[in-house]
């Protein structure tokens, strides 16, 4: 029962997952320029929809706890366009001029001028980039299957009862393991 529950409410969670890797990019093409401000829009913007819509969804429609699973994909879907929306603005006050260009052409020139798409994808490039970001993905990766793992197991254990103090168990060491990484995160990515 558990696992059904944790599987529908993960098929409602998922539209959002390809809208966090293009911000996640986003975000460090934005950390790279120095701005600050499209990366606080977009956390701002996320979070009020997670908890507005969430709240509603959860309290007063009939999708009940899967309220919260689509509240989620849709803060994450939201935070994409306010990081360029930011982006964008941080642009035009960082080149300092008022006027937004309306060919679309320049968009990408705009969000960040220093990009070379000859320099970038190269197989040198390619390469050393893959160096640097495959091992901290893994680490980071391994890390997560690992609490991941331990709950599917505590899933299948033999007596209801038995299966559900496990999970919760579970949950709470991965919730705790969370919070005490994401104090260490936050500090990477502001120092980064």
């Amino acid at each position: 029962l558990v696992c059904r529950h944790a599987a529908l409410f993960a098929l409602w969670y998922l539209p959002g997952i390809p809208f966090v890797y293009a911000y996640e990019l986003l975000r460090k093409i934005s950390e790279a320029r120095g701005e600050v401000y499209p990366m606080m829009l977009a956390a701002l913007i996320e979070n009020v929809v997670v908890a507005g819509v969430g709240y509603y969804l959860v309290n007063y429609s009939d999708w009940g706890w899967l309220g919260a699973a689509w509240a989620v994909s849709l803060g994450r879907i939201a935070s994409l366009p306010c990081i360029v929306i930011g982006m964008i603005w941080c642009g035009d006050k960082m080149v300092g001029d008022d006027d937004l260009e309306e060919d679309y052409q320049h968009l990408f020139r705009k969000l960040w001028e220093g990009f070379r798409p000859s320099q970038a994808l190269n197989a040198k490039a390619i390469i050393l980039w893959l160096g640097l970001g495959i091992p901290g993905m893994l680490q980071m990766m391994f890390e997560w299957i690992a609490w991941e793992v331990i709950t599917l197991l505590c899933g299948i254990l033999p007596g209801e009862k038995r299966s559900i103090i496990a999970i919760g168990s579970s949950a709470i060491g991965s919730s705790v393991s969370n919070l005490t990484f994401m104090a260490y995160y936050g500090t990477c990515v502001a120092g980064n």
